[in-house]
């Protein structure tokens, strides 16, 4: 179990490793902290580590197949490298936190920016 404490009422929340999230919202105040830079970027590491190994592993079976169908399994191989990219998010958060720890941090709300308003169509 995983614990993080709100950085503004001090609430200690408890989540199991793979309900793990890039953002957190307090249940208790609503405070929402991020993860900070440099594990924002470990993360990226950690993804680009996890897919460089699922696409060798991937192209290796492949591989084995013959010339003919190398360059169908290369773009099927590509095209299987991205779902799983979309849907590791979970287990390179929870690697990441194994390896490196999560930290959080507030998030800056920006209380003088501008807002757009909509232009309404005639």
């Amino acid at each position: 179990m995983k614990k993080i404490k709100c950085y503004r009422c001090g609430k200690i929340h408890e989540v199991s490793e793979m309900k793990l999230r890039k953002s957190w919202e307090c249940t208790h105040c609503h405070a929402v902290m991020v993860l900070d830079p440099a594990t924002q970027r470990k993360l990226k590491y950690i993804r680009m580590l996890f897919v460089a190994v699922v696409v060798s592993l991937l192209m290796y079976g492949c591989s084995r197949l013959g010339t003919l169908t190398s360059y169908v399994a290369l773009i099927v191989t590509c095209s299987i490298a991205i779902v799983i990219t979309q849907f590791s998010d979970q287990l390179c958060l929870a690697l990441t936190d194994k390896l490196f720890g999560l930290r959080y941090m507030p998030v800056e709300t920006a209380k003088n920016a501008p807002v757009k308003n909509k232009k309404k169509g005639k």
